[in-house]
């Protein structure tokens, strides 16, 4: 086998050093002693030390070249994993126990007592963390989480990425260079934190908006650290937050959402005849909108799999889609529910078996509708906009006597924060949320609900046959 020769009884390993180590190696043949006389066993330990010195040599070269390099940093880490060696930087292991760090010495010098390797300064500490900024962090947090990524859709995913380039940004304009995480301090904590202060005080947002700001940045370092394997580092921005609110914040009238009026919806949107001049599709996610209290990205971003008309109670399902190129999430996991279709929403589904291609995955609706709403002059304020209607949906079931909770499951809200405890027990059935849709539903040229009266009657007669007591 190559690499090997004896010398007396005992078999030397013998590698000419390849050319590009040569600068950091120093000479030009690789040697050392096997220690034994076996040839097998000579074989088998020259194998382990050719794969471990080119190893070496490659991060003593990475070292050399690039210290703060990201790679260089994990095929340090490599090493020292492959040699039983803890990862230690050089700050932690001076301030840990004295015996550790003559532990390490002792070894080390024993085995590399030229002190030229660069196990040696691994052992010791030598890991140059990476001179990475928060701003090329951010653009690496696809690939950093990507496992949370996989039920986005691109219009998702682009939100989702946003977040942490502003927030990386801010941090540079708040501290006034885009700094390397490993070298930031409390003091631009301080400016960060200053900043947003600021931001809040003078009304361009508000605290709860400035929080997540902080959040995004912890997040980020957090991630930093996960990738290089440090388990023991710390992130400045842990805790870091603004306390309270503001004081135009506490004297802020409760903000409650704007609605349209019954007559406003059957008049511009049932009605159809005000929405002629926009696309079909744009027309029709919102009639659905109207009629089922959904929000819009519910609507536009369903694949036709989830669409189902031929079923006895025609609906439609939001749900996680985490395959294919309709994959999307969605906001909650209370959100997942099967949506009924009557009337209005039912003849719009029946255009648009398939869904909305034009707006699935994109994010350009919302920006659509409400453009063509002002500039038609259909809006009854400028403070109105077309995500009102989900408000406008629920403030109906409750003007027809359907209780809070039957409203939090059409809804898709949280039936724990309704209660104010734990949700038990099963959810509505479909067959009487169907009834619940046609309640509120508004007639149309070729349909009309059947008398609130009679719907009651038929919940009661189901929940009876099911064995419960009492009225609806």
């Amino acid at each position: 086998m190559k690499n090997i020769v004896k010398r007396g009884n005992i078999f030397w390993f013998r590698m000419r050093c390849p050319k590009k180590y040569l600068e950091v190696f120093g000479k030009p043949f690789i040697t050392c002693s096997l220690r034994t006389d076996s040839r097998i066993k000579a074989e088998a330990e020259a194998t382990q030390i050719k794969y471990k010195t080119l190893q070496d040599l490659e991060v003593c070269l990475r070292r050399e070249t690039d210290p703060g390099d990201h790679n260089t940093f994990k095929e340090t880490i490599g090493l020292a994993r492959d040699s039983n060696i803890m990862p230690v930087t050089a700050r932690d292991l001076s301030e840990g126990p004295l015996e550790e760090l003559v532990s390490r010495v002792g070894s080390l010098l024993s085995s590399d007592p030229s002190a030229t390797s660069a196990l040696f300064a691994a052992q010791l500490g030598g890991f140059n963390i990476p001179d990475t900024t928060m701003t090329e962090l951010a653009n690496k947090m696809r690939m950093l989480q990507s496992d949370k990524l996989e039920a986005k859709n691109d219009r998702q995913i682009r939100t989702w990425h946003n977040r942490y380039l502003r927030a990386a940004n801010v941090l540079a304009e708040a501290i006034g260079t885009a700094k390397p995480i490993k070298d930031l301090t409390q003091e631009d904590v301080g400016k960060f934190r200053a900043h947003w202060k600021n931001r809040v005080k003078n009304r361009q947002c508000t605290t709860a908006y400035a929080n997540k700001h902080f959040g995004y940045i912890r997040t980020m370092i957090d991630a930093f650290y996960s990738d290089l394997e440090i388990e023991t580092y710390r992130n400045p921005f842990a805790d870091v937050r603004l306390e309270g609110l503001s004081t135009w914040e506490h004297n802020q009238k409760p903000n409650r959402k704007l609605e349209f009026s019954p007559e406003w919806i059957k008049k511009n949107i049932i009605a159809e005849g005000p929405l002629k001049g926009t696309n079909s599709e744009a027309r029709d996610i919102l009639i659905i909108a109207a009629e089922t209290g959904c929000r819009h990205t519910e609507i536009y971003d369903l694949p036709a799999s989830a669409i189902n008309l031929s079923a006895p109670i025609p609906h439609f399902f939001v749900r996680v889609e985490d395959e294919g190129e309709d994959r999307r999430e969605i906001k909650t996991k209370v959100s997942h529910r099967a949506v009924p279709l009557v009337g209005a929403a039912l003849d719009a589904f029946r255009r648009h078996p398939s869904g909305f291609p034009r707006y699935r995955g994109k994010g350009n609706y919302s920006a659509t509708i409400n453009s063509y709403l002002r500039e038609n002059d259909l809006l009854p304020s400028d403070a109105h906009c077309a995500s009102c209607l989900r408000h406008s949906y629920e403030t109906r079931m409750r003007r027809a006597g359907i209780s809070n909770e039957e409203r939090a499951f059409m809804m898709g809200h949280s039936q724990k924060s309704v209660r104010g405890r734990e949700f038990y027990g099963d959810a509505t059935s479909l067959q009487i949320r169907h009834i619940y849709a046609e309640m509120v539903a508004f007639p149309t040229s070729y349909w009309s609900p059947r008398p609130k009266q009679e719907l009651k009657d038929l919940v009661n007669s189901i929940l009876q046959d099911e064995g419960f007591v009492g009225e609806y």
